[in-house]
């Protein structure tokens, strides 16, 4: 048996799904995402435990993924998330695979496909609603629903998106997501008016169902939550701070390993270490603190510091470097006199060869 193992707690699994399902409504569906092999703890047998629990559904990234649940006698819902091949389709159909549409040709296609083997095919309309990966506009819902319902061999079941930063508690990226969860929202009006009714909307992933509980919808789609894990240790904090209902998670993976090996190392070589690192701070320090760059031959210079600020004149004999940049080895110089470009070269040379140390 090899020193280093993977173990994987199935019962913390079982745990994670009964805190997930704290945070949503009864009734939700809950897809349980199991790509690359269940990111590496094994698919099938946290799959057989997830639909044990009261999973709807599975997820996976590709074909094959879903013909190896398929092969492994799993007979749950299975939905793709990415786009297949169009020489997949016939795969795709046999093992009754539910797939994300957005393009008409594609519906087509997946509709001949459907009716040679005599099968009805889920479908659901994946939206693109600002992330720019795969998807259609919100605007064109309502053709593309019709055209689905129009063919013979396709069932329009759902229809969902991804909120790229759900996880973030940033005020841009917060208002981004509410414009997303909108978009959600006018697409179901739009097909709703147009007596087009959908068994399952869905957008919240892990992210989603900690922060927003206007995007639940009919299902969810938490992936790392129910690893053990939160997006972020931030959005951790800030759940704790400031909702009651923060759900406690185990993480189902553990790592164990044998130490091979104990080596003593002398107090001296840790001193100096210490010692040398504090002599390379302070020479860092009064390097970018007092030093001075000489442009009086120059006609114009352009430095950049590490946050791309431009600072530019004419006709000045003497510049702070700490006015360039707080660290020199991201700063952009360009000086109509190479000797400027040199000395920046050296202080950049003096200050990565201590990074690389």
């Amino acid at each position: 048996m090899r020193a280093t193992r993977a173990i994987i707690h199935l019962d913390n699994l079982r745990f994670n799904i009964n805190e997930i399902k704290k945070l949503i409504p009864q009734g939700t569906k809950i897809c349980f995402p199991v790509k690359a092999d269940g990111y590496g703890h094994g698919a099938v047998d946290l799959a057989k435990v997830a639909l044990e629990q009261g999973i709807y559904c599975l997820a996976v990234a590709t074909v094959d993924e879903g013909i190896f649940l398929r092969n492994a006698g799993l007979e749950c819902p299975i939905m793709l998330f990415s786009l297949p091949c169009l020489e997949e389709l016939d795969l795709l159909v046999k093992n009754d695979l539910t797939p994300f549409v957005f393009e008409e040709y594609f519906v087509e296609e997946l509709n001949k496909v459907a009716k040679k083997n005599n099968k009805i095919i889920n479908v659901h309309i994946k939206i693109d609603t600002g992330m720019a990966r795969i998807g259609c506009d919100y605007t064109e819902v309502l053709s593309l629903a019709q055209k689905i319902k129009s063919l013979s061999n396709l069932n329009l079941q759902g229809l969902g998106t991804h909120l790229c930063v759900s996880d973030s508690i940033k005020k841009d990226d917060i208002k981004f997501t509410l414009s997303q969860i909108s978009k959600i929202d006018k697409s179901v009006k739009i097909l709703n008016e147009n007596d087009i009714h959908l068994e399952i909307v869905h957008c919240a992933a892990s992210g989603g169902v900690l922060m927003y509980p206007n995007a639940i919808f009919d299902m969810i789609r938490p992936g790392i939550l129910f690893y053990g894990y939160f997006p972020d240790e931030i959005v951790k904090k800030y759940l704790n701070k400031h909702k009651k209902d923060v759900p406690l998670l185990k993480p189902v993976m553990e790592l164990e390993t044998r130490i091979e090996t104990i080596k003593k190392i002398f107090k001296v070589v840790i001193i100096l270490f210490i010692l040398l690192l504090l002599i390379y701070f302070c020479l860092y320090w009064y390097a970018t603190k007092t030093s001075k760059l000489d442009i009086s031959s120059a006609n114009n210079y352009y430095l950049y510091d590490s946050n791309g600020n431009l600072f530019s004149g004419k006709n000045e004999n003497w510049i702070k470097l700490s006015d360039i940049s707080p660290y020199l080895i991201n700063a952009t110089v360009a000086i109509e006199d190479k000797n400027f470009y040199k000395h920046i070269s050296r202080l950049n040379t003096f200050s990565n060869f201590f990074f690389i140390f």
